[in-house]
Parts: structure tokens; C-alpha cells; sequence
């Protein structure tokens, strides 16, 4: 394990960002030579909608038949390790139209979004250096490009490929973006099965129940992932037929995992791993593979550079040309880091808030850090703003109605938790011994002899975010929540909601306190402020602070200037909290004590109790901090008792005394 560095992160981005534009220039050069040596070439980018890894012939799965995939690695380069930015569909696309990370992208990062035409867009670059573009079926998206300027879809003209080489004057290069639904949901239910695909032969992850209903619900969706690759295949052979193939760099892969619970839209390799061929005859060693590292980041760089286009500056990836050729093998890239914000707006309604996470992946290592832990990672159970409602932010299907039906039963507990509970703030796997990624060794009994691979993980991390730009890493807070989902039936959810509780605030940006704020604002009255004489003018020269900071985003900010006021790394506080019965109110003592919690403040601490508590807290007395406060104490036992950097033990609370002590 690397020693961490004593450079700053201020250093080490401005190092990285020159370090960048080095890679950058490099890459341009190459493609430059390249395109000076002969034709500039052709791209083909066939990209799926759904397909993950490993679920290809040339990835070792000997159930699903992936013959055109398997030909593109055999006569080109097979990519093992080629990770999304984002795993969420519109972010995910995104990046790769851009050359960088989804969270660069402003309302770009969420799904159902847009794009700001002023960001670097390869398939618009390649067009004005002279290239035919166009796309079929789906290409970039969901969302509304014209929001953000275009006047046009951002890949091209629709076309079928077949119209589209009808129409190629042979002079001239082109770009085509060969898309899909498959396999999206919804599946036939049972066509896997009936096509010959033997369900008893599949590997289930070790994250779903073994089961008839599970086995048959992913053949339906290699059925789907069968007839993709056979679409790709017809796309190939129209490019032979007219002697068009060795000048054609084809590139296919899959825009995120497979959907599935705790795939799709999670930081899991099950979610964020892609399966990658790249053919580009004539050009380098055909049949190799390659370990490197690839992040869809790179896609841009490597096209541009190909065909001899300088590459933006803002760009965070780098060309592959040097994997595609073997001048490098990659060794200098040792991690890839991917992330996500909103998928769906799966959070109790009216909330619009996603799920903020980021991760890196190493050789052996997966570190994922939940910026919100106190949110539901796939939506909550019931009641969320997306119509889907329970665990919206994972698609519906067989595999996800057995595993939420059967959660009471002993025998699914366990993949119910894995797939749809609340998880820590830290979450670290060895990708070595538990490929599926099931053991957080941030939590339980090793979770102290884990404690410095996390903490070199989360530096590596942290650096890379702030070098490139991470709006999460830049101390102000976060826009994401706060964008509109641009898809037309939500509106219409959240105005018949609106309908039925007129009491609630038209826009979620101006809520009330949440239990969380409410916490952290009595604290930070308490013990964070002496300049005022009562808890009224208190509250006032916050919603002051508030509008003067921040005026658009008032409860973020609330919560914000809550947790500076409270931002001490210990003390004690004297509460009235209910009694072992919950009869009466009794006076108790309260130890928080965050020293050895990474930074973490008591403000922090307090929020996040009130906050992940606030899902049972429907019949509580929310006028009363205390009664917040004794709720979250009782629902952080399961969910942050083992949390790395959050209490790791707690008293029982119907003792005099309840110590909770960060370390200990």
C-alpha cells in the first residue's frame, strides 16, 4: 500500500491538471500522426442499453451466445476492466459524448436531464473536421437536449445504418452512434427460456436468492442481450459488403450493469463494469487482451485523437490509442473512479434528492464513500416521488418482485438487506477474495485492520475529485438535488400529489426543517452560539444568513450554517429524553465524541441521526429535538454502529447515561 503523500490537495490538483494536459497533448499528437499516415478512419460505436459484464462468450459466460462480440475481441482488443462514469443511463452517456467525469456536467450528472451544448461534444468536433454523423435508436439520453441549447439531437441525425451507408459519399469519413433499447426493461417473461437458453446452467450473483424465478428472469435478459449482439452483427456485415470494415474503428460495449437489483445505478462492478471490444483492422495486433484500466471518459479522446482533432482541454479522459497498439499497457492508470447522483427521484415524495456516491477501483480494492447514507440507496420502501414507488431507483421485474415479497422470509432477508437497505458511509471490498462484493470490510470486526487501506483509498480519492472538478469536493453545496427530472410523467405524479396535500411547499428547495436540520439547529443553538439571548433571534439571523448566502436553496443552506454553529469534536449535552417505557420525559447525559472520526463534526453527526431516523418517525413529536434524538439513537444501532468515522458503540438507552465515542 501507497504512503500517503504530505502534499496538499491544492498541489496535488494543480499537479494533476498539468499531468492531464501532458496526456492530452500526447494523445493528440498520436492521432495526428495517425491520421497523417493514410485515410482517416471510420467509427462505429455500438453501445447497448443495460448489458454489464461479465455477460459475453469472451468473458468467459458460456450461457450467453455472443458471437459478434466474441469476433470484434478476437480480431481486435478485448477490454476486461472498462468501467462507466456514471451507472445511470443520461450521466453515463454523457461522459462518453463529453471526454469527462458525469459530475463535471452540471444537470447532466442525473438521469432524464440534459446537456449544456457548450460542453465539448466529440460527434459535434468530428463534424466540423469534416465527418458524416448520425445515430439510430438510442443514442443520447433520456432527457431534453433543447433545454440546455441544442437545436439538434446531440449524436446526429436518426438514420437505420443501412440509410446511412446508402447515403456515405466514399470521400468522406463518418461517426456513427449504433444504438439500442436492449436489454432495457421489460422483458417477454419466460422468452429466454422458450428461445433454448438453459436457465439451470446461469451463475446467479451472490447478491440474489437462487431461484427459478431469478434463473428465468436473466435468460430473458440474455434473449435480449443475444438479439443486441445480433444487431451489431448485421451493422458489421453491411460494413463488409462495401470493403468498408478494416477502415472502421468499431467500438462495443454497454452504457451501465445489468438491471438488476444492486446492479444498475449502483457503484458495485455489477453496476459500473461494462463489457469492451474494440476492432480497428489493419491497425494494430489483433486477438490481444488488456487489464488496463478504461474509464468511458476515454472514448472521446481516443476518436478525436484518431482522426487528428486537437482534444478540449476539459476533457478528464485520455486516448486509448496506446492500449489499441501496445505501445502501453496501461500500467500508469491504476485505478478508475466512477460515481453517481440521481437516477430516479426514488426519496419520499415531493423530494426530488438523489443518491450521491463516488468510488474508486483498484486492482484489488472497491472503496465507495455514500455522501448521503441517510437516504435510501435504491428509493425508499413505499411512497417515493417516482411513480415506481417502492425501490424505484431499481427496475421492476421478476428478480426484484420475489426478493421485496419474500423480505420477511428468513431465506431472503439477507438479499434484501444487500439489495435495498440503508448502507454506511463507507463501504470497502477485496475484489480478490469476494468478486461480488458482498463483505464491507468497513464495517464489523475487521473493520480496524481495514482502517489504512480506506484511508489511502479515500485520499486517492478525494484528489482525483478535487483535480478534476467535483462540485461535491468544492465546499459549496451540491446543485444536483436541485435540477428538474425532464420527464413528463413525473410532473404529472407530483401535481396530483400536490392536489391531495395543499399544505406542502410547492418546491422542495423551501421545506421546513428536516429531522436532521431540526438537530442540528437545537445543538448549534445550545452549544455552538453565546452572541444571542434566545432561541428566536437565533433562528432569525439563520434564515438572514441563509437568504443572503444562498437565497435559491434555503434548506441546504439551513442545514449548512446548522452544522458550522455545531462544530465541535466533543462534548456533553444535557437533554430531556424519553424514558425506557416511553412514558415520561427524564433528564440524561449524552458523550459525543468525534476526535478520531476523519472530521466528521458533532453537527454532522447529529444530522445524519435525524435524518436516517426520519423514515420512522411518522408518529413522533417532531417539535421536540429530544424526541428526534431518542428515535436516532435507537435506529443508529443497525445503521452506523459499525460505520467507520460514526459511533462505534452504543449503551443501551434506557440507561442514565448513553456514550457514544468515534475510535473506540
Amino acid at each position: 500500500m501507497l504512503t500517503p503523500c504530505d502534499t496538499t490537495p491544492a498541489l496535488f490538483a494543480r499537479v494533476a491538471v498539468i499531468a492531464l494536459a501532458l496526456l492530452t497533448a500526447a494523445a493528440g499528437l498520436r492521432g495526428q500522426d495517425a491520421a497523417a499516415a493514410g485515410r482517416r478512419p471510420n467509427i462505429l460505436l455500438c453501445v447497448a442499453d443495460d448489458w454489464g459484464w461479465p455477460h459475453a462468450g469472451a468473458l468467459g459466460d458460456e450461457v450467453v451466445a455472443t458471437p459478434t462480440f466474441d469476433r470484434l475481441a478476437r480480431e481486435g482488443v478485448l477490454f476486461e476492466r472498462a468501467f462507466v462514469s456514471s451507472p445511470s443511463c443520461t450521466p453515463s452517456r454523457n461522459a462518453i459524448l463529453t471526454g469527462q467525469q458525469f459530475y463535471r456536467l452540471g444537470e447532466g450528472a442525473n438521469l432524464h436531464s440534459t446537456l449544456d451544448v457548450a460542453q465539448p461534444n466529440f460527434m459535434m468536433l468530428l463534424r466540423d473536421a469534416g465527418y458524416r454523423i448520425g445515430h439510430w435508436r438510442k443514442a443520447w439520453g433520456p432527457g431534453d437536449f433543447r433545454a440546455a441549447g441544442y437545436t439538434e439531437d446531440p449524436c446526429g441525425p436518426a438514420s437505420t445504418f443501412e440509410a446511412f451507408l446508402a447515403g456515405q459519399d466514399p470521400a468522406q469519413p463518418f461517426c456513427f452512434w449504433f444504438g439500442t433499447s436492449d436489454p432495457h426493461r421489460g422483458y417477454e417473461r419466460g422468452s429466454g427460456v422458450r428461445s433454448g437458453i438453459d436457465a439451470a446452467r446461469i451463475r446467479v450473483p451472490g447478491f440474489l436468492p437462487d431461484c427459478d424465478d431469478v434463473r428465468s428472469d436473466i435468460a430473458d435478459y440474455y434473449f435480449e442481450v443475444q438479439r443486441w449482439d445480433r444487431d451489431v452483427g448485421g451493422a458489421v456485415e453491411l460494413l463488409a459488403e462495401r470493403g468498408l470494415l478494416d477502415d472502421t474503428i468499431v467500438v462495443m460495449t454497454g452504457d451501465n450493469g445489468i438491471p438488476f437489483p444492486r446492479c444498475k445505478g449502483n457503484l458495485y462492478d455489477w453496476g459500473t463494469r461494462v463489457p469492451l471490444a474494440i476492432r480497428w483492422g489493419g491497425c494494430f495486433e489483433p486477438g490481444r487482451s488488456s487489464r488496463a484500466f478504461v474509464s468511458f471518459t476515454d472514448f472521446a479522446p481516443t476518436f478525436l485523437a484518431a482522426a487528428g482533432v486537437a482534444l478540449p482541454g476539459a476533457m478528464t479522459g485520455r486516448s486509448l490509442l496506446p492500449l489499441l497498439d501496445g505501445s502501453s499497457d496501461g500500467a500508469d492508470r491504476d485505478f478508475v473512479v466512477c460515481g453517481r447522483e440521481r437516477h430516479t427521484p426514488a426519496q419520499r415524495i415531493p423530494s426530488l434528492a438523489g443518491y450521491p456516491a463516488r468510488a474508486i477501483r483498484t486492482d484489488r480494492w472497491l472503496l465507495i464513500v455514500n455522501e448521503a447514507p441517510e437516504r435510501w440507496p435504491a428509493g425508499v420502501p413505499q411512497g417515493a416521488t417516482h411513480p415506481m414507488n417502492v425501490h424505484p431507483d431499481c427496475d421492476d421485474g421478476p428478480t426484484k418482485r420475489f426478493v421485496v415479497d419474500h423480505r420477511d422470509d428468513p431465506a431472503v432477508a439477507r438479499f434484501y438487506r444487500l439489495c435495498f437497505a440503508r448502507r454506511p458511509r463507507f463501504e470497502l471490498y477485496d475484489c480478490e477474495a469476494d468478486p461480488d462484493q458482498l463483505v464491507n470490510l468497513a464495517a464489523g470486526p475487521d473493520a480496524d485492520r481495514a482502517r489504512g487501506v480506506l484511508d489511502e483509498l479515500q485520499r486517492r480519492l478525494t484528489d482525483y475529485l478535487q483535480a478534476t472538478g467535483d462540485p461535491r469536493q468544492l465546499g459549496d453545496p451540491a446543485p444536483f438535488d436541485g435540477f428538474p427530472y425532464r420527464a413528463g410523467y413525473l410532473q404529472k405524479r407530483l401535481d396530483a400529489w400536490r392536489e391531495q396535500h395543499p399544505e406542502a411547499s410547492p418546491d422542495p428547495r423551501f421545506r421546513a426543517p428536516s429531522p436532521g436540520e431540526i438537530l442540528a439547529l437545537d445543538f448549534g443553538w445550545r452549544f455552538g452560539s453565546d452572541r444571542y439571548a434566545t432561541r428566536e433571534e437565533f433562528e432569525k439571523a439563520v434564515v438572514a444568513e441563509n437568504e443572503r448566502d444562498r437565497p435559491d436553496d434555503v434548506a441546504n443552506a439551513r442545514r449548512q450554517l446548522a452544522l458550522r454553529l455545531c462544530d465541535s469534536r466533543r462534548c456533553y449535552v444535557l437533554y430531556r429524553g424519553l424514558d425506557a417505557a416511553h412514558a415520561e420525559y427524564e433528564t440524561k447525559v449524552l458523550l459525543i465524541d468525534t476526535a478520531q472520526s476523519g472530521g466528521i463534526t458533532v453537527g454532522e453527526l447529529l444530522w445524519q441521526l435525524g435524518e436516517a431516523s426520519h423514515a420512522d418517525l411518522a408518529g413522533a413529536d417532531h417539535s421536540h429535538p429530544e424526541v428526534l434524538l431518542r428515535h436516532a439513537l435507537e435506529d443508529v444501532r443497525e445503521s452506523f454502529r459499525s460505520q467507520p468515522g460514526l459511533p462505534a458503540r452504543i449503551r443501551d438507552p434506557a440507561l442514565p447515561i448513553f456514550e457514544l465515542r468515534c475510535g473506540s
